[in-house]
């Protein structure tokens, strides 16, 4: 006899009828226009429009924004089952990606992990990096419009995890592609939430 499968995450059962969805194209969202915000770690969601200390980055290149939700699985295997025993989650990496395409002063410094723009030099408006060894932290808030709808991404702790390049180029403007790799919130925080408009239901 094959033994029961097992996992480390308990299953948790879900009425069939909340699956039931139905066809209703009023639910197809496309993200044709929004915006991108960071703050300092653990700034908190903002209610309303975003203010100091958010920051809006600026423009990005038409992709947009691309939200990643990865999950490693070990099975365990047994030498009488041809299936896996039990599944246990190791990791579950989340990255969230999007290229900027305004050079300021503060995309640079969020782009490069710190560092700091002098107003008055010499020469005026000169970057210093930071310490190699520095991880800066950020929180994101991004928001997408279609219509008369408006959802949005919120983390309180994020850093750039991927190399950042910056093409100085004849054609096409010089942009800093991000990528993001969501980290683990402070204590009974959740790591990221979705804020969706009110037709999106909750079940």
């Amino acid at each position: 006899m094959t033994p029961a499968a097992d996992t480390a995450e308990r299953d948790v059962a879900v009425p069939f009828a909340s699956l039931q969805v139905g066809q209703d194209p009023s639910q197809i969202y496309v993200a044709g226009n929004g915006n991108i915000w960071t703050a300092p770690i653990d700034t908190t969601l903002p209610a309303a429009a975003p203010t100091t200390p958010w920051v809006n980055n600026g423009f990005a290149t038409e992709d947009g924004v691309l939200f990643t939700f990865g999950r490693t699985v070990d099975q365990i295997k047994g030498w009488q089952s041809f299936d896996p025993l039990r599944m246990i989650v190791t990791e579950a990496p989340k990255t969230v990606k999007f290229t900027l395409m305004q050079s300021t002063a503060a995309n640079i410094i969020l782009a490069l992990g710190g560092g700091t723009v002098s107003a008055t030099g010499p020469p005026p408006n000169l970057y210093s990096p930071p310490a190699p060894q520095a991880l800066t932290m950020n929180a994101l808030y991004i928001n997408a419009i279609d219509g008369a709808n408006t959802w949005a991404f919120y983390c309180p702790r994020a850093m750039i995890t991927d190399n950042v390049e910056v093409p100085w180029k004849k054609s096409g403007e010089a942009q800093f592609a991000l990528t993001f790799t969501i980290q683990a919130a402070a204590a009974g925080k959740d790591t990221f939430n979705f804020v969706f408009p009110t037709s999106f239901g909750t079940s």
